[in-house]
């Protein structure tokens, strides 16, 4: 039997990190569910893998053997623990985990492996950003603050639990599974199962 069901961002209550004050997640933690449960795979396609228990939950699935395959928007080329502050900022946890793993194997990829005459087999090279017009260009100076918006490659995102099997779960939408676009942004997740 298919199942499908849909989520549609901002969740109330808005949490707030920086208070400890949890919010509604009810969207994240059906695919951190579905994660922790996989029994074979787990693919995604993120913007950045920066909610704490959904990485935590891909970190688990790798370390046991599950086989994890993984497209973010960027691998930074140099150790960002370097610069780390000490706080358990969740972007830093994420790209710290993705640097060290890409040295080790090549589970998850930076956009940039999909570059001109880079492309694995099969694959074409990927060549636009999506630019937001009226947001100010990157690494512009706002009185003394630097503003950086990165360029968005990955944008529709999708995670595929189990595909090779006969009961896989899918999800795939708008949203970056992370607390802004959980409870600020409006978004859409739509999850498609088989039982």
């Amino acid at each position: 039997m298919q199942l499908f069901r849909v989520f549609f961002a901002p969740e109330a209550p808005a949490g707030k990190p920086q208070n400890n004050t949890k919010g509604s997640r009810l969207s994240i933690d059906d695919v951190v569910d579905a994660v922790k449960n996989a029994k074979s795979s787990v693919m995604f396609s993120l913007f950045s893998a920066t909610d704490g228990d959904l990485l935590d939950a891909c970190k688990s699935a790798a370390d046991n053997g599950k086989l994890m395959r993984g497209l973010v928007n960027e691998i930074s080329d140099k150790d960002p623990a370097a610069n780390d502050d000490g706080t358990k900022n969740a972007s830093k946890v994420a790209a710290t985990w993705l640097f060290e793993r890409s040295k080790e194997d090549n589970m998850v990829v930076g956009h940039a492996s999909f570059g001109k005459n880079k492309t694995p087999l099969g694959f074409w090279q990927e060549s636009n950003t999506l630019v937001d017009p009226s947001l100010p260009k990157p690494k512009t100076t706002t009185g003394t603050k630097k503003t950086f918006i990165p360029p968005v490659y990955v944008h529709q995102k999708i995670v595929i639990i189990d595909g090779e099997s006969d009961t896989p779960t899918i999800f795939v939408g708008s949203a970056n599974l992370s607390g802004n676009s959980t409870w600020h942004n409006d978004e859409n997740l739509l999850e498609i199962s088989k039982s």
